[in-house]
Parts: C-alpha cells; sequence; structure tokens
C-alpha cells in the first residue's frame, strides 16, 4: 500500500497527470489491438496486383510487375506474375536487365507444416530452359520465407517491410514502451505510435475511423545501433552507385494509402512507399514503388491445384539448404524435384557396385570404367559438371560399401578361424 501511494507521489510531485497517463496506456494498447486486427483481410485472401518501380540510379529504366496473389492463413502463400523493364525514353521494352535476360515469368510459392518450411522461386524464360531456374529453400525460420514470398506484391500494404524487419509492423508494439500523439493524414484523423525496438526507429500513423489501417509509417535503422533482419549489426556495402559504398542509414515509408471499404472490412487497396539507403560522401540510393490491387476476394474457395508449383518439365533446380549451401544437379520433373541423371547413367552406377561388391573388379578400374568415353558417346549429351559430381559421389558410396563388406568378411574369417 506505502508503495502504491508512493509512486502516485512521485507522479504529483513531477507535475504528472496520474488519470492522463493511465488513460494513454489504456488507449495505447487499444491502438495496439486493433492495429493487429487490422490484417485479418489478408490471412486468407485471392487477389490482382500491379507494382511499380523506379530507382534514381536508374532513372531511364521503369519496372512493373502484375501478378495474382493466394494466402491460405499463411502456411501457403503464392505469386504468379511478370516484371516487365521499360525504357523511359523509348518506351520500349527491354530484353535483358544488367546483362541478364528479363523472365516471362515468376512464380514464388511459400509452404509449411509442424515440421518444415519451404520456399520455390521460378524465374522462367519461354522457350529457354536454359536460362530458366527454380530455387527450392529449406528453413526453419517460417518469417524469413513469407517475407520473401510477397515481397513484389505491395507487401508494406500486408504489414510486411522487409529488409527492415522479418516481423510484422504490428507486431512491433506488442510489450515496447510507446509513445501516442494525434495527426492528421490526407484528411483522416490519425493516432502516431512511436517506438525503438532493435531494428530500428518506428513511427506509425494509424486511423481508427478506418479500421485502425495504417495510412502512413517511417522505419529508420542506423548502422552501428541497430540490427539487421538477422539480429545481427547493421551495416553492409552498397555498390549500386558506381562503387562499393557503406551504407550508414536505412528508411522506409509508406505513404499516400487509399483504403477501400469490402464486403464491410477496410483494405489497403493503393499506396506508395520508398527504400532509401544513405550512404557514405553523401550518397543516396532511393526506390519509389507503387502497388495497386484489385479483383480482391476476403473468402476464396481455393482449388486443389491453387498452390501447385507448376513449372516446365526439366527446369534446372538448385536446393538451399539451412546452412545456405547450395546443392545442384537436379531437374524438375513429374511435380517434384529429381537427381539430373539419365537412365543410363544410372543403370551403368548399379551395375558397378554389384561388381565391386562380387569382387568382380577394383575400385580404380571402377572410376577408369565409369569415366572413360562409351561407344555411342557421340550421339549422346555430354555429362554436366553437377551430374559428374553427382556420379563421383554414388562411386564414393559404392567403394566404402565394398570396403566395409570386404572387411566384414575377414574379420568373419578370423572369428571362424
Amino acid at each position: 500500500m506505502f508503495r502504491r501511494l508512493s509512486v502516485w507521489l512521485v507522479f504529483l510531485i513531477l507535475g504528472v497527470n496520474v488519470p492522463d497517463l493511465v488513460a494513454q496506456t489504456g488507449d495505447i494498447s487499444t491502438l495496439v489491438e486493433g492495429f493487429n486486427k487490422s490484417y485479418q483481410w489478408c490471412e486468407r485472401v485471392a487477389m490482382s496486383g500491379c507494382v511499380t518501380a523506379k530507382w534514381n540510379n536508374k532513372p531511364d529504366l521503369y519496372m512493373e510487375s502484375h501478378f495474382v496473389f493466394f494466402n491460405d492463413g499463411w502456411q501457403r502463400t503464392k505469386r504468379v506474375g511478370k516484371w516487365s523493364y521499360t525504357d523511359v525514353k523509348t518506351g520500349a521494352e527491354k530484353e535483358k536487365n544488367n546483362e541478364f535476360l528479363v523472365p516471362d515469368i515468376i512464380q514464388t510459392l511459400y509452404t509449411s507444416d509442424a515440421t518444415s518450411h519451404l520456399f520455390y522461386d521460378y524465374r522462367g524464360i519461354t522457350g529457354r530452359h536454359q536460362q530458366s531456374k527454380a530455387l527450392v529453400y529449406k528453413d526453419g525460420e517460417s518469417r524469413a520465407k513469407i517475407a520473401r514470398a510477397i515481397q513484389d506484391t505491395g507487401a508494406p500494404a500486408l504489414g510486411y517491410f522487409s529488409p527492415f524487419s522479418r516481423r510484422r509492423i504490428s507486431e512491433f508494439f506488442d510489450n515496447t514502451p510507446a509513445s501516442l500523439r494525434e495527426d492528421e493524414v490526407n484528411g483522416v484523423h490519425c493516432q502516431v505510435i512511436e517506438t525503438e525496438i532493435p531494428e530500428g526507429y518506428v513511427t506509425a500513423w494509424i486511423a481508427p475511423e478506418l479500421g485502425y489501417t495504417l495510412q502512413k509509417c517511417v522505419l529508420i535503422k542506423e548502422a552501428g545501433k541497430h540490427v539487421d533482419t538477422d539480429g545481427d549489426p547493421f551495416g553492409h556495402i552498397n555498390p549500386s552507385m558506381g562503387e562499393p559504398l557503406a551504407v550508414k542509414r536505412m528508411i522506409y515509408e509508406l505513404t499516400n494509402v487509399q483504403v477501400e471499404n469490402i464486403d464491410g472490412v477496410f483494405v489497403p487497396a493503393s499506396g506508395q512507399y520508398t527504400y532509401t539507403e544513405e550512404l557514405e560522401g553523401g550518397k543516396a540510393n532511393t526506390g519509389t514503388f507503387t502497388f495497386a490491387f484489385s479483383d480482391v476476394d476476403l473468402n476464396p474457395q481455393f482449388e486443389a491445384n491453387s498452390f501447385a508449383f507448376a513449372v516446365p518439365e526439366g527446369t534446372r533446380v538448385e536446393y538451399i539448404l539451412e546452412n545456405r549451401r547450395n546443392v545442384g544437379g537436379f531437374k524438375w520433373a513429374d511435380g517434384r524435384i529429381v537427381a539430373d541423371v539419365d537412365e543410363n547413367d544410372t543403370t551403368t552406377i548399379e551395375n558397378t557396385v554389384v561388381a565391386i561388391r562380387e569382387g568382380n573388379v577394383t575400385p580404380r578400374e571402377a572410376a577408369l570404367t565409369l569415366d572413360s568415353p562409351k561407344p555411342s558417346q557421340e550421339q549422346r549429351l555430354p555429362i554436366s559438371q553437377e551430374t559428374r559430381r553427382y556420379l563421383w559421389l554414388l562411386l564414393a558410396a559404392a567403394i566404402l560399401l565394398a570396403g566395409g563388406i570386404l572387411l566384414r568378411y575377414r574379420a568373419d574369417r578370423a572369428a571362424k578361424s
């Protein structure tokens, strides 16, 4: 009792109006609760969208993406679309960007269950399978994949601001001290909540009268003070200005949000955001983006193949493990990842393993046999480096197996004698 009275007495001495303080704390709690609920609209949704992008270091290049997006409770998300690159001066669509062919189609798919999280990323070029490639990431951190799966879909409208943080912005204020004030954005009354988290400074303009939707936000991350999305000290080199320059500050800003009432739900249907990296020497690299959603279905009936990863047969696949190590030599076939080894090579490996096991050939002779040209070599496609690596791995496994069998055989003979 004495401690409680002492706290109130301190507030009175400092000139703090205790009822106002309690009211503000309650207002922040109510505001954060409403803010979290404002993103329920995208928990399960099907919609189309368009995102545009322009960078100050590439003033003659205009980028535009049209896509469809499905989300099923963040357990499955899928985006199918394409980027187009246009020369601002001529109006012509470019086939290449930085000497790389522009993909005709981009497909991303994120799936998760109780044991695994997989992210599929396909960049395809029609009629050029050698330039097309699919990446499959295995990662135990679901938020990293969610952020990556929606990064080109107007992700700030869904609450995600990668690379500022992997968390949704509404989660920044959970159990975090924050201040509250009032402001107006484009004629809409807003509650402005501010805080600092390990990732940086956060200021958000929230409109209670529009379903607590985000009308504006400014996120700032400083090198040497805040952390990156992996929790490591923030700071990296940006070479985009023609020379490698250290990034001093990152600024992410969302503006011009237009909210639509769809079936009684407030949805941020369009808006603009900028991403700036302030560099050493007073330079800055800024990207300006717009997003617009259409055909928003808040109660979609997904079909059985809505979340299928559909890419052309034979597409090259790289598998990225949790330690970020790339494993190549795979292809996409029959709806799954398979080793890029033809039937003849598989048969040769199986026969070689049998020959070693039965003692009809030594491991060295087997290696020379596998690596020697076949009579029909001229009619066959050359074995890729990845495939050759795969064959050698299988051969090594066969040698180890044969060696184990031989040691066991000698041990058994020794025991009998």
